[in-house]
């Protein structure tokens, strides 16, 4: 099991410089917002305690929190129903949203072309490489022993 409260846990639980504290707070009010995501796409209710562990909050936080976000706490049960947004089922296309769109993915399919075509290219490059090895070792190899070889005829004893 991940520890999403442990993330903020360790937010908290450290003394940061003053020029990474905003950057710092970004994060923690970002993975918030990410949390509530997957609390959204998970769960249709979840208690308060789970909801501020998930959050890095007390529960009293927590439970203000969501309830911002339009959740709604039973108070009997202690548990938090989540709201669904809503999903958009009719969009309409007009022709400059479909060239923006069309731009967009002829940009992209340009782009994972080019990546495949680096890709091949690193790869070719790396297999020469190791290749290249293999055969600079095979042709010390060969030259070692055509040198033991000579020596045998010639009656030097050579140590390799």
């Amino acid at each position: 099991m991940r520890d999403y409260g442990g993330v903020h846990e360790a937010i908290r639980g450290f003394d940061w410089s003053q020029e990474v504290q905003c950057l710092v707070a970004a994060f923690s009010e970002l993975y918030t917002k990410r949390m509530i995501q997957l609390l959204l796409s998970a769960y249709l209710t979840i208690s308060i305690q789970d909801t501020a562990l998930f959050l890095g909050m007390n529960e009293d936080d927590s439970t203000n929190y969501v309830l911002q976000q339009g959740w709604v706490v039973g108070p009997a049960s202690r548990m938090l129903t989540v709201k669904k947004q809503a999903i958009v089922t009719e969009q309409k296309l007009d022709a400059t949203k479909l060239q923006r769109l069309t731009e967009s993915l002829s940009y992209e399919c340009l782009l994972l072309k080019l990546d495949a075509f680096w890709f091949r290219i690193v790869s070719y490059i790396l297999y020469t490489i190791t290749y290249l090895k293999a055969v600079t070792v095979l042709v010390i190899y060969i030259s070692v022993k055509l040198l033991e070889v000579q020596a045998c005829f010639i009656g030097f004893n050579v140590v390799t």
